[in-house]
């Protein structure tokens, strides 16, 4: 049994990635910004660990991976899928707008 860790399982990739992980019988922390929202989408299983991760918060990081370990042992997996998007034109957009996307999508790699 493999240990994946997801971000952004909540939909889409991240949510087809955790299903089919479960389905392999491996074990999922599956994260999101609302922990609800990706029990809601990927339900409830004993090798599922539903987590509340915003990924542009260094300490939810390090809480949610050390909930993980604290659970299942170990990470195997990671799969960092989480994002943050604008959709639009970029001249529609106001510079609070783009401003805030660069913020998030950037601060990580700015540090």
């Amino acid at each position: 049994m493999r240990v994946w860790f997801i971000t952004g399982a909540s939909r889409g990739f991240g949510a087809l990635f955790a299903k089919e992980a479960l389905a392999a019988g491996d074990a999922v922390a599956a994260t999101g910004r609302n922990s609800k929202s990706v029990e809601e989408s990927l339900g409830t299983h004993p090798r599922l660990l539903p987590l509340a991760l915003d990924v542009t918060q260094e300490g939810q990081a390090h809480a949610a991976a050390a909930a993980t370990v604290e659970r299942f042992g170990r990470i195997d997996v990671l799969i960092n899928n989480a994002g943050f998007g604008l959709l639009g034109a970029v001249e529609e957009a106001t510079q609070d707008e783009i401003g805030r996307l660069m913020q998030r999508t950037c601060s990580v790699f700015l540090r």
